[in-house]
C-alpha cells in the first residue's frame, strides 16, 4: 500500500491518477477519520480497511497551521495525525506532494 500526503489542491490525486492507474484509491481519507467519528464508529477500524482493502491512500495533511477552536476538530486533526502515523509505518511507501511534486518520504 502507498500513502499520498500533501496539503489541500496540491496535486494529490493527479499525482496518483498518472502514477498508479487502475490500483484501488482511498481518496479523502482525512474526511473519512470526520465521518467514522461523527458516526461514533472506531477509527481502527478505518485504518484497518485503508491498509488491506486499498493499494493507495491519499490524505490532506490537517495538522499544520492554525490550531481549531473548536474541540471536535481539534481531536479530528489530532486522530488523523495518529492514523496517518500507524499507516505510514505499514506502507511500502510514502509521498508528500508539494506544487504538484512529489517527494518520496518513505
Amino acid at each position: 500500500m502507498i500513502l499520498v500526503i500533501g496539503g489541500r489542491n496540491q496535486g494529490k490525486s493527479e499525482y496518483v491518477s498518472q502514477n498508479y492507474p487502475g490500483t484501488k484509491v482511498l481518496n479523502g481519507f482525512h474526511n473519512a477519520v470526520k465521518e467514522y467519528m461523527l458516526e461514533g464508529k472506531d477509527i481502527k477500524e478505518l485504518i484497518e480497511k485503508a491498509v488491506n482493502e486499498f493499494d493507495v491512500v491519499i490524505s490532506d495533511e490537517i495538522g499544520c497551521g492554525i490550531v481549531p477552536a473548536e474541540k471536535f476538530d481539534r481531536d479530528w486533526r489530532e486522530k488523523t495525525g495518529r492514523a496517518l502515523c500507524v499507516i505510514a509505518a505499514q506502507a511500502e511507501s510514502v509521498y508528500r506532494i508539494t506544487a504538484g511534486i512529489a517527494l518520496k518520504i518513505k
